[in-house]
Formats: structure tokens, C-alpha cells, sequence
């Protein structure tokens, strides 16, 4: 019987690749701080769910 495998360490200072470079990655975030933050709590109704999000979003 083999012996368990271990975890790899990974580093999370290396974004994953194709990310874009820094300069990208620092532009999207700073777009998406701008941007309001809402919780919302949806229920089974996909019909309803979807009325109420194109209502919202819609602008």
C-alpha cells in the first residue's frame, strides 16, 4: 500500500496564471470597490427570482 499523499504548499503572494500583471489586477480591483455591495436572499422560485433580479439590475 502506498504511502498518503501530501498537500503541495502553495504561496498566495503568486496570483494564478493568466491573471494579468499587477498593474490590471489593481485596476479591476479598485473598479470593483467602487461598486455598491447588497446581499440578497433568493428563494426557490426561478421564475420570481429572475422578475426580481431584471427589476433590480435592470437600472
Amino acid at each position: 500500500m502506498a504511502p498518503p499523499r501530501t498537500a503541495t504548499p502553495t504561496s498566495s503572494a503568486r496570483p494564478p496564471p493568466g491573471s494579468g500583471n499587477d498593474h490590471a489586477r489593481h485596476a479591476v480591483t479598485a473598479r470593483l470597490a467602487e461598486l455598491p455591495c447588497h446581499s440578497v436572499r433568493l428563494g426557490h422560485d426561478l421564475a420570481a427570482n429572475a422578475d426580481f433580479l431584471a427589476k433590480h439590475l435592470s437600472g
